[in-house]
């Protein structure tokens, strides 16, 4: 054989290699091979071991250095989870081992063997072989390998549900670890007497570890039996212990189990720290675990807010099935806080892998919450869809009830009337049979209403009664709400005021009432007032129509300032509340003590008697606040009152406006509130005056007359909107406006407060043209009245109490602002190009001018790139925006109206922000500010909120403490912006009076180029 190339200096010492390991190895190198096996297997290097071994076994000899090596090659394969190769080598070892009359070894084999057999579920052949390792080992008298072969027997044992031979060993056993796996065997098996039989026995035979495990399974068997106490007390124990003996996995295990008890005591927060402390130190399965029960802890009490956190890490923690099912808690997380495009995706994804798995229980659950997501979002089709998929696999009575239930919603929704009525009529057949309480008294409310838009009134009612009786014996609430105001819209029709009435106020009070025991955040609270809006409309129409007048306007004064008095609380407590020390005071001993807690937890073992000292006393803490804000709350209550309001109304000499706006073809009521009268009148639908709001603000935002260039005519052309300006804005002002204008007048009283509702608080009612107005002389409404607009009765009062107190009057102003050019890129991709504006920097150094001519007044500038939001935070942390008395920002406004929504106003771009201050920022600052001015566009548009109104910058920078606020309702001119200021705030250094200054202003833009409502009427004033 001859070799075309050389061969290479590293090949041919390969080559050398290979024909070595060819010999045959000597009886001594053949040990010593094994013995450097055997050390590789120690260090737990397989690979390398099975190398050696395997070279030792290709000698094909029988003497004990290849038993050994057989059976050891066995255990690793077994290790490495290769069964069929492990159990070829294990036999191999036991034939080499009987040759040699190896006892020890024959018993290892045989017991490897067993556990083999275990994993291949064939008992039968495993208790043969762990029974067969059982002898061998009470022969050479190894007592731990005795205590593992009798454990594999116990478990083998209880697969084969052979409990009595198990109990024969057990009885035997004096061996604590061995009893403490029988007894948790047993406790698997529900067979607790056993088990506890077993747990007495440990606590005779020593107080150790498997004491300490025994009576966390004593604690488990305690609480399965509702016996809450006493399995406190035994987990307790055993905490003790594991704490002692720096047992942190133990003690984490049992600190899991503790926080469940603690849970089911209603101690949530507790609960939650447990687990927090307890989740560094756990396995990963452990960890996913307690972190979706420290998260459902939180959403069973709905803070769900943070309960999202503790779901998306177990979501980051866990494998593809697990996944799936904590996807499902965060859909329902996310819809809960308005995601639902979020929702829906976690929804769609948990589906898709329970149906490609066919995991039945995960597919089921996917179904229930995609059927009820579509319901809630009212498509019906979809919605449909999935309850007839759930319906079809399910098998459970009760939940068949619900689907019948929903499955009539849909048809009711839809429609079908006739097919409504056989769901419900099933469903409530099946509710009485199986006792389903909730469910009987849904189908037989929902009969009602069927059948109250069938015609039907006397079955209507009929079921009605039914439902409220079930409701009442049952106390569920909700219910009883939702049949009161049903009963209530029947007797309506029927004219039966009085009764329905009644019925009314129980629904209003029953609402009141949940509210106020909701756990939830502000966002839900708000949307659950929305949901239950009806109530409140039918009992103020209802009082109108029986002639109640006073009633209804508190029916609606309490409906409108509820949710605004709960954010002011929430947001700026200092509003409310008149006892500023005592807050100090308590707000630094809860931070203190709250820190305090967090360093004894986080120490590696948390002593429990420290953490519950704190938590003791920051309850107590926290109680005392909550009694201050309470406190301050039941004076805010007594402003809804009538006489209060007229009390203020003569010393002011003014007269309001209030209005009660609802979507749809319902009627707009108005009411006008004199100092000796209240007035009602109905301002038509609210549809029409929507229309209407509409087309008019299209109109008012350009000059009525202006000039524009025609490329058909090949030159500009007039345009003249003044005759449908004229048109719209007559038909509004008679219909929103006028009685109260002409009762106004009567009275020789030219100043209104005007409390808008809903879409009115986009109308300009400052350039409403009035009935003698002509194409040549408009007269406008803002020019004869003095105007300001305010969220509620009970706002303005409370604005009037805190002017009281800060009686000192100061023009000390921030003035910020001037940003140049601008390119702002939002997360959607679109870019909007600012320009620059150059008045506002002329704006802000005529507000400096005006007030150090006053002498009464510090002005701090802050333009162009010192205007910065890190400035405004870092103020407002120091304390010193509580020295100003006027904010004034002169920038440029975004607002985009969408489901997500962007409200912010414009300052210089930093390092560390990219210059856009929205409202959850301002939220932040701490204000004392009579008056903010924002200069700039669209700062009085924002989200609207059923039962709330519109929540723009004017809402945000009134949370943050400011007393009055002028925003503005569409984008604003540069040069008149700076001509209006100018005439604003020369007035305002004479007297304070920001309505009167405002008044003033208007007059004069109307004597100049200015005079078009376009640039006057955008700014809008909310305060006094």
């Amino acid at each position: 054989m001859t070799f075309r190339r050389k061969i290479k200096p590293l090949n041919f010492f390969l080559l050398i290699l290979i024909l070595l390991t060819s010999v045959p190895i000597s009886a001594n190198s053949s040990l010593n091979l094994f013995n450097q096996a055997h050390k590789l297997y120690l260090k737990k290097n397989y690979n390398a071991a099975l190398k050696d071994f395997s070279r030792i076994l290709s000698l094909k000899k029988t003497d004990k250095v290849s038993a050994y090596s057989a059976a050891l090659t066995g255990q690793i394969y077994l290790i490495k989870k290769h069964y069929k190769k492990s159990e070829t080598f294990l036999r191999k070892g036991l034939r080499l081992a009987r040759i040699n009359k190896m006892v020890k070894m024959k018993q290892f084999c045989f017991f490897h063997l067993g556990i083999i057999s275990k994993t291949k579920n064939n008992f039968n052949k495993a208790l043969v072989l762990f029974s067969r390792a059982k002898k061998l080992a009470v022969k050479l008298g190894l007592k731990e390998k005795l205590k593992t072969t009798n454990i594999k027997i116990i478990e083998t044992l209880a697969h084969l549900k052979n409990w009595k031979q198990l109990k024969k060993i057990l009885l035997k056993a004096n061996n604590s670890s061995l009893l403490l796996k029988g007894a948790v065997l047993y406790f698997n098996a529900d067979k607790n007497r056993e088990s506890l039989k077993i747990i007495k026995r440990i606590e005779k035979i020593n107080r150790s570890r498997n004491y300490a495990s025994a009576l966390k399974i004593k604690a488990k068997i305690l609480y399965k039996n509702k016996k809450l106490k006493e399995a406190e007390t035994s987990i307790k124990k055993s905490i003790n212990y594991f704490r002692k003996n720096k047992m942190y996995r133990n003690l984490a295990q049992a600190n899991v189990f503790y926080a469940g008890i603690l849970h089911s005591k209603l101690y949530t927060s507790r609960a939650v720290l447990l687990l927090e402390n307890a989740i560094p130190h756990l396995a990963k399965k452990e960890k996913i675990q307690a972190l979706n029960m420290a998260g459902t802890m939180l959403f069973k009490i709905q803070q769900f807010k943070d309960s999202a956190p503790y779901f998306n890490d177990a979501y980051k923690l866990s494998s593809k099935n697990q996944k799936a099912y904590v996807g499902l808690n965060l859909s329902q997380i996310y819809l809960l806080q308005g995601q639902s495009e979020k929702a829906l995706d976690f929804l769609k994804q948990s589906y898709t892998y329970f149906k490609k798995k066919n995991d039945r229980p995960g597919l089921m659950k996917a179904v229930e919450k995609l059927a009820f997501y579509y319901l809630r979002k009212n498509k019906l089709y979809h919605a449909k869809k999935y309850f007839m998929i759930f319906f079809r696999k399910n098998k459970s009575k009760t939940k068949n009830i619900l689907i019948f239930n929903t499955l009539g919603e849909i048809a009711y929704r839809r429609g079908y009337m006739k097919r409504a009525a056989y769901f419900f009529k099933i469903a409530e057949i099946n509710a009485k049979r199986s006792k389903k309480i909730d469910e009987l008294i849904y189908s037989r409310n929902f009969l009602g209403l069927v059948y109250k838009k069938t015609g039907r009134l006397k079955l209507a009612a009929k079921y009605y009664r039914k439902a409220l009786k079930d409701s009442l014996l049952y106390g569920n609430k909700i219910y009883q709400c939702l049949i009161h105001h049903n009963i209530s819209v029947l007797k309506l029709k029927n004219n039966k005021t009085e009764i329905a009435i009644s019925h009314l106020k129980k629904a209003v009070n029953l609402l009141e009432e949940f509210r106020s025991g909701f756990f939830g955040s502000i966002e839900d609270r708000a949307y659950h007032l929305a949901e239950n809006l009806d109530s409140y409309r039918f009992l103020l129409f209802a009082y109108i129509k029986s002639g109640k007048i006073k009633k209804a306007w508190e029916v609606l004064e309490r409906s409108r300032a509820r949710s605004f008095l709960e954010r002011l609380i929430k947001i700026n407590p200092k509003f409310y509340i008149t006892n500023e020390r005592l807050l100090r005071k308590l707000q630094n001993k809860i931070y203190l003590l709250s820190s305090r807690l967090f360093n004894a937890q986080s120490k590696p073992a948390p002593s429990i008697k420290l953490i519950e000292k704190y938590n003791k006393t920051l309850k107590s803490s926290i109680k005392q606040l909550r009694g201050l804000y309470i406190k301050s709350q039941d004076k805010s209550d007594k402003y809804t009152k009538l006489k209060n309001l007229q009390n203020f109304l003569k010393t002011d000499k003014s007269i309001i406006v209030q209005y009660a706006y609802w979507s749809g073809s319902k009627p707009c009521f108005a009411f006008v509130i004199t100092p000796d009268s209240i007035h009602t009148f109905n301002a038509t639908s609210s549809s029409t005056l929507n229309k209407m709001i509409q087309k008019f603000r299209k109109i008012v935002q350009v000059p009525l007359v202006y000039r524009i260039y025609n490329k058909h005519l090949f030159g500009t052309q007039i345009i003249d909107n003044r005759k449908l300006f004229l048109n719209i804005g007559k038909k509004l002002y008679k219909r929103l406006i006028a009685p109260a204008a002409n009762i106004a007048k009567k009275r020789n009283i030219n100043r209104l407060i005007i409390i808008p509702d809903g879409s009115l608080e986009l109308l300009p009612f400052l350039s409403l043209p009035e009935p003698d107005s002509l194409l040549k002389k408009i007269s406008y409404f803002g020019i004869k009245f003095k105007t300001a607009m305010i969220q509620s009765v009970n706002v303005l009062l409370l604005i009037k109490n805190k002017m009281k107190q800060n009686s000192k009057i100061s023009f000390n102003t921030l003035a910020l602002g001037g940003v140049g050019k601008r390119r702002i890129k939002l997360i959607s991709g679109k870019i909007i190009n600012f320009a620059k504006l150059p008045n506002s920097k002329r704006e802000l150094k005529i507000i400096k001018k005006i007030i150090s001519l006053s002498g009464n007044g510090k002005v701090k500038l802050l333009i162009s790139a010192n205007a910065k939001i890190s400035s405004l935070k870092r103020k407002s942390f120091l304390g010193l925006l509580r020295k100003y008395n006027l904010i004034h920002f002169a920038t440029h406004g975004l607002f985009l109206p969408g489901k997500r929504g962007i409200n912010s106003l414009i300052l210089s771009k930093t390092k560390t922000d990219n210059g856009l201050l929205d409202m959850k920022q301002v939220l932040s600052l701490k204000l004392a500010a009579r008056h903010v001015f924002l200069s700039a566009c669209d700062t009085g548009l924002g989200k609207k909120i059923a039962g709330e109104g519109i929540i723009s910058f004017i809402r945000s920078f009134m949370y943050a403490g400011a007393l009055s606020v002028t925003g503005t309702l569409w984008p604003i001119y540069d040069k008149s912006t700076s001509t209006y200021i100018k005439y604003f705030y020369s007035q305002l250094i004479k007297n304070m009076d920001t309505i009167e200054s405002h008044y003033i202003a208007r007059q004069k833009m109307i004597n100049t180029k200015w005079h078009w409502p376009c640039y006057w009427a955008s700014f809008i004033y909310y305060g006094l």
